[in-house]
C-alpha cells in the first residue's frame, strides 16, 4: 500500500510543480523524487530493516506537508496581490558574458581550494607514511574522521572548490561546456573526499553544479544557439554524473573492499564486488528513515536549540567558550548495520521538536520560492546563491540537515562577496561613463 501511495504523491507532485514553477526541475518536484526514492528502496526490503512505526510515517509526512504548504502560501498570497503571473525576460548580467574573467574566477577559486585538499592529504602521509599506507587504513581514518581523531587540517579552505563549482556552473548554464577550472574545483573534491573516505563531498558538488546549470536563465540570440547550449549542458551534466559515479565507487572500495553487510538479503549480498549497485549505495540511500525511526522510537537524544541546523555557528561560539562544543556527528543506531544519518528531518526534530517538523520545511519552501519567481524575474545572481543553496538543502533532505556542513555556509558567503565586487566593479566603470 505504501509504494501506491508515494508513487500516487510523486506523479501528482512532479505535474503540480511544473505547473507553479513551470520548469520540471523544481523545488516539489526535487524533494518528492528525493523521499519517493528512499521510501521504494526500503519498501524493496533488500535489508533486514525493522518496520517504521506509525509515529515515524507521521513525522514524514507533516514534513511533506510543511514543505507543500510554504509553496501554497507563497503562490497564494502572491495571487492576492495580483503578482502571481509576472514573468518578463530577465536581464543578463555582464561579467557573465565576459568569458576570460569568468574562468577566471573559475580556476583561480579551484586552485586555491586544492590547496586544502592536498594539505589534508600531507597530514595524513605525515600520519600513514605513504599513499600506500592511508589507503590500506582507509577503514580506520574513516572511523578517525567520524570520531574527530585527525587533526593539524587547514580549516575551511576545500570551501573554495564549490565556490567554483558555483561559478563552474553559471558557465555551462550560459555556454553549455564544461571549463578548464571546473576539472580543477571537481578534481579537488574528489582528492578531498578520497582524503576523508566519504562521499558527502561529491555529492554536495553535484547537486550545488545541477541546480545552477538548469535553473540559470541565460538569454539566446536564436532558438538554435538556444537548442544547442542545451544539448552541450546535458553532455556536460552526463560527463560530471559519470566520473562522479565512478569516484564514489573508488572510494567505497577503498573504504571497505568486499562488502558483505549483515542483515541484507542474500540477493542484495550477491553485489557485494559490484561497481554501482553495492549494498553500501543501497544502504546510503535507504536506511536514513529507518535511523529516523529509531531516533524516535528511542527518544534519547536532546539538544540545545538549533544545534544541529546551526552547528556551524555553534561552533564559532564554543571556541570562544560561549557554549560547549557540539558534536560533530550524530549517535548512530543498528538498523541493523551501524548508521548515523536520519534526514533532516531527525536534526529538526531534534532541534525544534514537532512543531518545527512542519514549520521548517514551510520556511525552506517559502523562501525557495520566494528566491525562484525573484530570480527568473530579475536574473541578478544574488538570488540565483540563495536559491541554488537552498536547492542543495532540498536535495540534501533524505539523508541529512545540510547546513550543518560549514563548507555550506562559507562557500555562499564567499560567492555573495565575489558577486558584491563584480558589481561594484560595474557601478564604478559606469560611473565614469557617466561623469566623462
Amino acid at each position: 500500500m505504501i509504494p501506491v501511495i508515494t508513487l500516487v504523491i510523486l506523479c501528482f507532485s512532479l505535474f503540480w510543480g511544473k505547473h507553479l514553477f513551470k520548469h520540471w526541475y523544481n523545488p516539489i518536484a526535487i524533494y518528492a523524487v528525493m523521499w519517493s526514492l528512499e521510501i521504494l528502496l526500503y519498501e524493496i526490503r533488500l535489508m533486514h530493516y525493522p518496520f517504521l512505526a506509525n509515529r515515524t510515517w507521521l513525522v514524514i509526512g507533516c514534513g511533506f506537508l510543511g514543505f507543500s504548504a510554504g509553496v501554497c502560501a507563497y503562490f497564494w498570497g502572491n495571487r492576492l496581490r495580483g503578482t502571481g503571473e509576472s514573468m518578463r525576460e530577465a536581464e543578463e548580467e555582464g561579467w557573465i558574458r565576459n568569458r576570460g574573467l569568468l574562468n577566471g574566477i573559475i580556476l583561480a577559486t579551484a586552485l586555491l581550494g586544492i590547496v586544502g585538499a592536498i594539505q589534508h592529504w600531507m597530514v595524513l602521509l605525515r600520519e600513514f607514511g605513504s599513499i600506500g599506507g592511508v589507503i590500506l587504513n582507509g577503514p580506520t581514518i574513516y572511523r578517525m574522521r567520524v570520531a574527530g581523531e585527525i587533526h593539524g587540517l587547514l580549516p575551511y579552505v576545500t570551501s573554495l572548490l564549490n565556490v567554483s563549482i558555483f561559478f563552474s556552473g553559471i558557465y555551462t548554464g550560459r555556454y553549455g561546456l564544461l571549463s578548464i577550472g571546473m576539472l580543477f574545483a571537481f578534481g579537488g573534491v574528489v582528492i578531498e573526499d578520497l582524503a576523508n573516505f566519504g562521499r558527502e563531498g561529491m555529492l554536495f558538488a553535484f547537486f550545488e553544479f545541477i541546480a545552477i546549470v538548469l535553473v540559470f536563465k541565460a538569454r539566446f540570440t536564436s532558438p538554435r544557439e538556444r537548442n544547442k547550449v542545451r544539448r552541450r549542458q546535458l553532455y556536460s551534466l552526463v560527463t560530471v554524473f559519470v566520473v562522479l559515479i565512478l569516484f564514489a565507487s573508488i572510494i567505497r572500495s577503498l573504504r571497505s573492499g568486499k562488502e558483505v553487510i549483515k542483515g541484507a538479503s542474500r540477493k542484495l549480498n550477491k553485489t557485494e564486488t559490484g561497481t554501482v549497485i553495492t549494498p553500501s549505495m543501497y544502504l546510503y540511500f535507504s536506511s536514513q528513515i529507518v535511523v529516523l525511526n529509531q531516533y524516535l522510537q528511542k527518544e534519547n537524544e536532546f539538544n540545545r536549540w538549533g544545534e544541529n541546523t546551526f552547528l556551524p555557528v555553534y561552533n564559532v561560539l564554543s571556541k570562544f567558550g560561549v557554549v560547549r562544543r557540539p558534536s560533530t556527528y550524530q549517535e548512530g543506531y543498528f538498523i541493523p548495520v551501524w548508521s548515523n544519518t536520519g534526514t533532516f528531518l531527525r536534526e529538526i526534530h531534534s532541534d525544534f521538536g514537532i512543531l518545527g517538523v512542519v514549520f521548517l520545511p514551510f520556511l525552506l519552501s517559502l523562501f525557495l520560492s520566494f528566491f525562484w519567481n525573484r530570480y527568473r524575474n530579475t536574473g541578478r545572481t544574488y538570488y540565483l546563491v540563495f536559491l541554488t543553496y537552498l536547492l542543495v538543502v532540498v536535495h540534501f533532505t533524505f539523508l541529512m540537515m545540510i547546513t550543518r556542513s560549514a563548507k555550506w555556509w562559507i562557500s555562499s558567503a564567499i560567492i555573495l562577496l565575489i558577486l558584491f565586487a563584480l558589481n561594484r566593479k560595474k557601478s564604478r566603470i559606469s560611473g565614469g561613463s557617466v561623469r566623462e
